[in-house]
């Protein structure tokens, strides 16, 4: 066996766990300086993907879709980075390649969650209601905790004044369990924000139901 030759293989899948870690602890720049500094000993693929990701992190958007595309190609198996480039050009307002990227990291993976709930978001966004909610369901089946991500989204969407966003979460929520606490609620505060005061009690009222329904559930 040639000792040399698997030492420095050795060395190089720890310095590509390394880089894999500074780039899931958002240590971007570190991530950046690592791959460069084992550009010549490392999987072409791999060095692309986490600088990539990297620069698309830093915020250098252009670049990061070029090192992506070129990971991509070398690696066509790799769900994230399809998924990544979606996010590039989701970045560059350009949601039909975002959509198409993120359709290319489910084909890869179908039950990729980031996938998943990024096409979900894009539907609502586009106002097609009908298709968000048969994503945000397939992303449940996936995780449940994203129903409750899904509120938390509606609530950032209030604190940001972004109502029709905030609504569509809030009515998907319902639309997948119409007993889940505090979806009417921030629909009852969405409508008090603007001015529709009949609906806003109707809301109010039906998350008092819900809540009776649950108080009722635990003391029986």
């Amino acid at each position: 066996m040639n000792v040399g030759l698997y030492s420095q293989s050795f060395k190089s899948v720890t310095k590509l766990a390394a880089i894999k870690e500074l780039s899931v602890t958002a240590r971007h720049q570190e991530c950046l300086q690592a791959c460069q500094e084992v550009i010549m000993q490392a999987p072409e693929d791999v060095l692309d993907k986490y600088a990539g990701k990297s620069l698309l992190a830093l915020g250098q958007i252009e670049q990061a879709r070029k090192l992506l595309l070129k990971a991509q190609q070398l690696n066509q198996s790799d769900h994230e980075t399809a998924k990544d480039i979606g996010e590039c050009y989701l970045q560059l307002q350009d949601t039909n390649n975002a959509r198409k990227w993120y359709v290319t990291s489910l084909s890869i993976n179908n039950k990729y969650l980031p996938a998943i709930n990024n096409i979900a978001n894009l539907e609502s966004k586009s106002g097609n209601h009908k298709n968000a909610i048969e994503f945000f369901k397939k992303a449940i089946s996936a995780d449940p905790d994203v129903l409750n991500a899904m509120l938390f989204s509606a609530s950032s969407a209030i604190a940001l004044g972004q109502a029709d966003q905030e609504i569509a979460f809030a009515l998907s929520v319902l639309e997948i369990n119409p007993n889940k606490l505090k979806a009417n609620e921030l629909l009852d505060i969405s409508c008090q924000s603007n001015g529709d005061q009949e609906k806003a009690i109707e809301y109010y009222q039906k998350e008092i139901s819900c809540n009776s329904k649950v108080l009722s559930s635990v003391t029986t």
